[in-house]
């Protein structure tokens, strides 16, 4: 009934580019393409990741990656230095619970980017269950892009991104085991996958897909699904811990889409992640 699929860059800043308004750790460049062409979205200057800060920047970046996706309708860059992650297009700002100053702008191997932090086994969370942009997951899709990494492999499952509110039966959660496999769970069903992710920083995407039935989880392109099960009514987005407590956990950036605009196909979630450089 439940089943697991598994699917298995340094960047250098040009005199020559044009830069713009950005986080003071990304450089609105792209890493990809020739350096005789302005590109105007942040890119992390170490890893070579693109982190399109806001609605223009996301706007062109579509446009060039001839991408055919909407805006999202809600962007985090988590680099904030206390208090409630900012929604930087939306009104889905992430209130802190369980927090203090070792929580803000920590850094991360391999990234100029820092990150909002977590220590195992606590009970950190950034949350919002009452914002007018959430969709309630038991009508309207909503899918969710995160940078995140996990700075050492937790002793029993953690939580790291949670979609909908309240018990197991509104709510979808990502997780991660102590053998470094994300774990993906939509009300009572659960599958686990078998790649081990390491303290990589990787991208995340969680599906929820109402109109086509598809509750799809994917880690650096491991693929992790299951036959659709139907929610009851919520709404929320939460980073840390939920139904479990937290892993020792790093989380960069973060976008979402809800409504139609979620509906992305996997050719297109696949050709987004190579036009971010994963």
């Amino acid at each position: 009934m439940v089943f697991v699929l598994a699917f298995a860059s340094a960047c250098g800043f040009s005199p020559n580019m044009a830069t713009i308004d950005a986080p003071a750790v990304d450089t609105a460049i792209d890493a990809h393409s020739d350096a005789s062409i302005d590109i105007p979205w942040a890119v992390d200057q170490t890893s070579g990741k693109a982190c399109p800060a806001n609605s223009s920047q996301w706007a062109s970046f579509i446009e060039k990656k001839q991408l055919g996706i909407s805006l999202p309708g809600g962007i985090w860059s988590l680099q904030d230095a206390g208090g409630t992650l900012v929604d930087d297009v939306g009104t889905t700002g992430l209130v802190p619970s369980n927090t203090d100053s070792s929580t803000y702008r920590q850094d991360v191997v391999g990234w100029s980017r820092l990150s909002v932090a977590a220590s195992g086994g606590q009970n950190t969370t950034f949350s919002n269950n009452v914002a007018a942009d959430l969709p309630d997951v038991s009508t309207t899709s909503m899918t969710v892009l995160l940078y995140y990494a996990t700075a050492k492999a937790p002793s029993l499952t953690r939580s790291v991104l949670f979609a909908g509110s309240g018990t197991a039966a509104s709510a979808a959660e990502v997780g991660i085991d102590a053998s470094s496999h994300f774990r993906f769970t939509v009300g009572a069903t659960s599958a686990v996958g078998t790649v081990d992710h390491g303290t990589s920083v990787v991208p995340i995407i969680l599906k929820l897909d109402h109109t086509h039935l598809q509750q799809r989880l994917t880690v650096d392109r491991e693929l992790i699904t299951f036959t659709y099960s139907a929610l009851n009514s919520s709404r929320g987005l939460l980073l840390g811990a939920a139904h479990n407590q937290t892993p020792d956990g790093r989380w960069l950036y973060m976008v979402a889409w809800y409504g139609s605009a979620a509906e992305l196909t996997d050719t297109q979630l696949d050709a987004l992640q190579t036009a971010l450089g994963w």
